[in-house]
C-alpha cells in the first residue's frame, strides 16, 4: 500500500515540476450510481443506490496540450440497498485517481488507476439478519481500483461534463468466506476549472 501511494506521489511530482506553469485547480461536482458486484452482493439480492461526490481536481498538461495527467481528491457515496429497503449499505469513500487524459478538441477521454479510503460506513438493516455486524465489521479500509471515462469542456466558461465508471480491482470485504463484494460506481460530474 505504501509503495503504491509513494509512486502515486513521484508521478504528480514529476508532472508538476514539468508544466508547473499551466496547472488547472478546480472542483468537481455530480452523482453516483453505485452497486457491489461479485458472488457475495448477488446472494444479498442487492440493487443500486444514488450518492453524490465532490471535490478538487489538479490538471496537469504533459507532452502538448492533447495530453494531460488529471487527479482528483474527492468524497464519493458509495454502497446498495435490497430490493424492500430492508437492508441499505451507504458507504464514504475519498477516492484519488490519477488519469491519463487524452483531448481531440472539446472531447477527451480518460483512464487510469484509483485508490480509495473509507471514511464511512453505514448499515442499517430492519430484517436483524445475523451475518449484518460480522458484515459491517468486514469493510476492508482501502481499495485499489480501475477508472475509465469520457467528457467534452467548453473552454471559454471553464467547465466540463462528463461520465466516468470506476470499478474495484481487490476485494472489499475480508474475513468472510465465499464472499466477493466490489464496489461499481457510474458517475456523472461536472467540474469548474480556475
Amino acid at each position: 500500500m505504501k509503495k503504491i501511494i509513494a509512486i502515486l506521489v513521484a508521478i504528480l511530482g514529476i508532472s508538476f515540476g514539468a508544466e508547473a506553469q499551466k496547472v488547472q485547480i478546480g472542483l468537481r461536482l455530480g452523482g453516483n450510481y453505485s452497486n457491489f458486484i461479485g458472488s457475495g452482493a448477488d446472494s444479498l439480492d442487492l440493487e443500486g443506490i444514488w450518492g453524490g461526490h465532490g471535490g478538487l481536481i489538479v490538471t496537469v498538461p504533459l507532452v502538448s496540450k492533447y495530453v494531460a495527467v488529471r487527479s482528483d481528491i474527492i468524497y464519493s457515496m458509495k454502497g446498495a440497498k435490497s430490493e424492500n429497503d430492508s437492508l441499505n449499505i451507504d458507504l464514504g469513500y475519498v477516492d484519488i485517481p490519477i488519469m491519463g487524459q487524452l483531448s481531440a478538441g472539446p472531447f477527451y477521454l480518460e483512464a487510469g488507476p484509483q485508490m480509495s479510503f473509507r471514511v464511512k460506513s453505514d448499515i442499517k438493516d430492519k430484517e436483524n439478519r445475523e451475518n449484518i455486524q460480522s458484515l459491517a465489521n468486514s469493510f476492508k479500509r482501502t481499495s485499489l481500483s480501475y477508472a475509465a471515462g469520457a467528457g467534452f469542456r467548453i473552454p471559454s466558461v471553464g467547465l466540463d461534463f462528463g461520465v466516468r465508471y470506476n470499478g474495484d480491482l481487490s476485494r472489499l470485504i475480508k474475513n468472510i468466506d465465499n464472499k466477493e463484494f466490489r464496489n461499481s460506481v457510474l458517475m456523472f460530474t461536472t467540474s469548474y476549472g480556475f
